[in-house]
């Protein structure tokens, strides 16, 4: 914040160009109902993305290590569409699913699922032999063997995928609504630069960060409480502790 202001004094820059930081915030008191509609707006496309990518992730990576000849055929194909940028396949699902709601939740949905799918697969694959082994011995069939061991052995690397997932699901909700919308962070934000309304701007773009700040918080959450048995987030919970 510090550096900001020092940055306005020193090239005496318009705040047409860069706003200070009070500017920004007396944007967010001018326009507060506005900025809260088109927040909550993005908000349900992001939340729908994240509902739908999110299981279609885990349940994909279930079956690519279930099926290991199918992961052989299918992750190259998968690893080629996630190399193809977002914003060029966008006009595409305009096309296909119209301006509605449907075509943000995709787009969401495409930024999701590969992080999703590629840690929860390493995960599955990461669970110690010996432990397997003594589970097979014990009598279990394939299912209980996955369902007791690869799944909670695979619940750290999908923890690291949806904190991912968290941050990229708002950048798609945003690239949905600059395909077409009339509200939401993206619509506000591309009427701002027509209008050339910097603070506006700088407004969208604080919202959009924080979007994507609560929802990484919201996983770093889930997993201390849905992991304290693991190694990792004890040790973190001991460092907190002593510090």
């Amino acid at each position: 914040m510090s550096l900001w202001y020092l940055v306005i004094a020193m090239t005496r820059i318009s705040d047409s160009i860069l706003p200070a930081p009070h500017q920004v915030a007396f944007e967010f008191l001018d326009k507060y109902a506005l900025l809260v509609r088109h927040t909550l707006i993005t908000l349900q496309e992001v939340a729908l993305g994240l509902l739908v990518g999110v299981p279609l992730g885990v349940a994909s990576a279930v079956v690519l290590v279930w099926s290991p000849a199918l992961e052989r055929a299918i992750m190259p194909w998968v690893v080629f569409l996630q190399n193809v940028p977002k914003i060029v396949v966008a006009p595409l699902f305009v096309i296909w699913f119209g301006f509605g709601i449907g075509t943000k939740i995709v787009i969401v949905c495409m930024l999701v699922i590969f992080p999703i799918l590629v840690t929860t697969i390493v995960g599955l694959k990461s669970v110690e032999p010996d432990m397997l082994d003594l589970i097979r011995t014990m009598g279990a069939s394939k299912w209980q063997v996955f369902y007791k061991a690869r799944l909670p052995g695979a619940l750290p690397s999908f923890f690291s995928g949806l904190k991912l997932s968290a941050t990229f699901a708002a950048i798609g909700a945003i690239v949905g609504e600059w395909m077409g919308a009339d509200a939401g962070l993206g619509y506000y934000l591309l009427v701002a630069q027509h209008n050339v309304q910097t603070k506006a701007l700088f407004a969208s773009i604080v919202l959009v960060a924080v979007i994507g700040l609560l929802l990484y918080q919201l996983a770093v959450v889930s997993e201390r409480v849905l992991l304290r048995w693991h190694v990792s987030v004890r040790e973190e919970e001991t460092r907190r502790v002593r510090a």
